[in-house]
């Protein structure tokens, strides 16, 4: 049975982002309430044509300190019971700025 991580990040009506992870598994579940993030358009786009750079920049991002412990639970709970990890990002962004992220970027090399 695959393990079922959920990222929800929501714009607040006030412009604020908050983020929140469920996780699903055999049985357990791991959660982290909503959190404040800040998601830096700026510097993210200054690393496009890095992508690994990229990636972990936005993850710094989304997942401060009790996400990313959290993240690291559900991860290591998938692990124990030898399970594939699928993770899930629902985005809550009426203004869609959100949206316009790399959340899947593909990585370069010479075999395009």
């Amino acid at each position: 049975m695959p393990a079922s991580i959920e990222l929800h990040i929501q714009r607040l009506p006030d412009g604020s982002l908050t983020a929140a992870l469920r996780a699903y598994g055999r049985g357990v579940t791991v959660l982290a309430p909503a959190q404040a993030v800040t998601i830096n358009r700026t510097t993210l786009r200054a690393l496009t044509s890095l992508p690994t750079a990229y990636g972990a920049t936005l993850a710094e991002m989304v997942f401060p300190g009790p996400l990313r412990e959290a993240w690291g639970r559900a991860r290591g709970q998938a692990e124990t019971e030898g399970s594939v990890v699928h993770l899930r990002v629902q985005i809550d962004d009426p203004s869609g700025a959100l949206h316009a992220l790399r959340w899947e970027m593909r990585m370069r090399s010479g075999y395009n």
